[in-house]
């Protein structure tokens, strides 16, 4: 059908109207027979004849524009322009029109009532999904945690033979609802300091007092602070200088730490007994340039 009226019949059809479709069939018919005429179109006995088929409903009707959707109960057509479009026919000047102003009142009357049922939408989907979902644990700075060995490289020959846990460590602070940022020692220096929190447990206190892990206190040693060597763990090059991967007496794992070897005046009969049974230790760790 071209551009014509938009109208919905019911009883007598309008007495003109026109059909721009190319062909000589639709082009200004005069009455309804005249149009069936040239349509050929001829109703059986049990409509009635001519008489019922005058009164049958012609009616354009726009699925996209019309049809309700289900979560609103607003059409498409009414949500854009504030009212459900009419097929009674094109308003003439002589017909009442209604004000500029309460058309916008209503169009936006209509897309707060949108905008309220869509966030009641997200809010209900919000809920559903997060009734399966664990709570994100929160932790203020000055927390301890732990933190998940697996992807942290060490030095030990099998990841069977490595820490399941390291740490713990106070947290500096609190990067967003599930990153948080963590006081590394001096020996993972290399290591990124933001974690996610599914990496990451919450320390708990030993209650009982006697098995309390504490935090030795430095030996004062020709008037400077110094902590007790446990032992030589590794060794490597660096530029010109040799560092030793020394264990705290006292202390974990975590907090192992590169040493250069002037720091390890008071325990050189360590070091030589390292170097004794490690000679080759240090070439291990030796870099090596990628050729072009």
């Amino acid at each position: 059908m071209g551009e014509g009226k938009v109208w919905e019949l019911s009883g007598e059809f309008p007495r003109t109207y026109f059909f721009g479709d190319g062909g000589s069939m639709f082009r200004f018919a005069k009455s309804p027979e005249e149009l069936d005429n040239r349509l050929g179109i001829c109703l059986p006995p049990f409509f009635g004849g001519p008489s019922q088929g005058q009164r049958t409903v012609w009616k354009w009707q726009t699925k996209s524009g019309e049809a309700l959707f289900q979560p609103f109960w607003v059409s498409p057509f009414k949500a854009n322009y504030g009212f459900n479009p009419s097929y009674s026919g094109i308003p003439s000047a002589e017909q009442c029109i209604p004000a500029v102003s309460d058309r916008l009142r209503q169009l936006a009357e209509v897309q707060d009532e949108l905008k309220h049922c869509l966030e009641a939408a997200q809010e209900a989907m919000k809920s559903q999904f997060d009734g399966g979902v664990r709570k994100t644990p929160e932790w203020n700075s000055g927390d301890e945690v732990w933190l998940d060995g697996r992807n942290i490289l060490t030095t030990r020959p099998s990841p069977k033979l490595e820490h399941r846990w390291l740490g713990p460590f106070p947290i500096a602070s609190r990067i967003s609802t599930s990153a948080y940022k963590l006081t590394l020692p001096l020996s993972m220096q290399g290591v990124h300091p933001v974690f996610h929190v599914s990496v990451l447990r919450k320390h708990k206190p030993n209650e009982i007092a006697h098995r309390q892990r504490r935090t030795p206190e430095p030996v004062t040693v020709n008037g400077g602070d110094e902590w007790e060597v446990d032992g030589i763990l590794d060794s490597r090059r660096r530029g010109r200088t040799t560092q030793y991967l020394v264990s705290w007496r006292g202390f974990g794992p975590a907090e192992n730490s590169w040493e250069l070897e002037a720091n390890l005046k008071n325990s050189g009969d360590l070091v030589a007994e390292f170097n004794s049974k490690f000679p080759e230790a240090a070439a291990r760790h030796r870099r090596t340039r990628r050729r072009k």
